[in-house]
């Protein structure tokens, strides 16, 4: 039987030197062919797992609140979406028209004025044991700080993904600065609030040695598979977000993901949004500013028992997700464009 040293010398150097004498451009053809069926294989691959965008249920733009009279209603949500949409195709088939294709067009991210200061948005999923505190602590403070509209409407709660709910109400107006400080000139910016402070604190140092490795190995993730903005934000996951309503347009038509991974996606596409121009005082661009700024805020966080969370599989559905998602984005099957 041969041995590894004659293996070499009849296999493997040879095999070496011819390559070694092959012209260039056959050693480029010859990559090509390897490399090739398996990018093609990954693409298809990707465009039968990722997530695809579904359209919204007609449930989804209702809301169920109480009468006067101790009833129940069901009552229409206004969306800003419908009309943007409809307006969006008009400007898109005007561009073609004109001999522009629609990724050679720009959304203007215009929507009718808001009606309210502030949307607060509570996604819960069969929290009825532990969302009252939260939601009394949340009024409370909206009540003294933001006044209540003289026809009060209830803020629907649907069911969606399970929070860890955070006593952080008394931050909502740290956000709402922090928006104004990156604002660009179209009025668009985003501010989330974030734990990343947190780190090395009692509340952190009291969580299982697990549970602090599976986090860290996630930002470690996050860190290497996401776009250089993205990747600077200590805290991607807090459920604690503000988003400018010209923000909106650049961000919620393009979503994919409906998991724990959909923080992270409308990140990466704040930071991808079209450059937007800058401004002279007389009126003149001077510049353009890529991109939509995210301002982090720190927050104080309080965990609350009962999370229907687990930890384990739910770390590995979020790496897997991270990882479908932005080998989805690079390989060309998300693109932003609307489907």
């Amino acid at each position: 039987m041969a041995g590894p040293g004659s293996l070499l010398e009849g296999l493997v150097w040879p095999a070496l030197d011819s390559v070694a004498k092959a012209p260039p451009h056959l050693i480029l053809l010859a990559l090509l062919a390897l490399v090739a069926p398996g990018l093609l294989a990954l693409y298809v691959l990707l465009y039968l797992l990722a997530p695809k965008p579904r359209a919204p249920l007609p449930s989804e733009k209702t809301y169920v609140t109480s009468t006067p009279d101790c009833g129940r209603k069901t009552a229409q949500l206004p969306c800003w979406y419908d009309r943007w949409l409809a307006e969006h195709r008009r400007a898109v088939a005007a561009a073609a028209a004109a001999g522009s294709s629609q990724s050679d067009f720009v959304d203007p991210g215009n929507i009718e004025p808001a009606g309210v200061a502030v949307t607060v948005i509570v996604p819960a999923y069969n929290e009825e044991d532990r969302i009252l505190p939260t939601l009394r602590e949340m009024v409370e403070y909206l009540d003294a700080n933001f006044g209540r509209h003289p026809t009060p409407t209830p803020s629907p709660i649907s069911p969606g993904n399970t929070i860890l709910s955070p006593r952080t109400a008394h931050k909502k107006r740290q956000l709402i600065e922090g928006v104004e400080d990156v604002v660009d000139g179209s009025g668009r910016g985003v501010a989330i609030g974030s734990r990343g402070h947190l780190v090395g604190s009692e509340a952190v140092v009291k969580r299982s040695a697990v549970r602090n490795f599976l986090m860290k190995s996630f930002h470690f993730i996050l860190m290497i598979l996401t776009p250089p903005a993205t990747s600077r934000i200590r805290d991607t996951q807090c459920g604690f977000k503000l988003f400018s309503r010209a923000s909106l347009p650049h961000i919620i038509p393009y979503m994919h993901c409906e998991g724990w991974i959909f923080d992270i996606e409308m990140l990466m596409l704040a930071e991808s949004a079209p450059a937007t121009p800058v401004l002279a005082s007389d009126g003149s661009v001077i510049g353009a500013s890529p991109g939509i700024k995210v301002a982090e805020v720190p927050i104080d966080w309080h965990e609350v028992e009962g999370s229907k969370m687990s930890l384990m599989k739910d770390s590995i559905n979020m790496a897997i997700g991270l990882a479908v998602l932005r080998a989805s984005w690079m390989m060309g099957v998300y693109r932003r464009r609307l489907t």
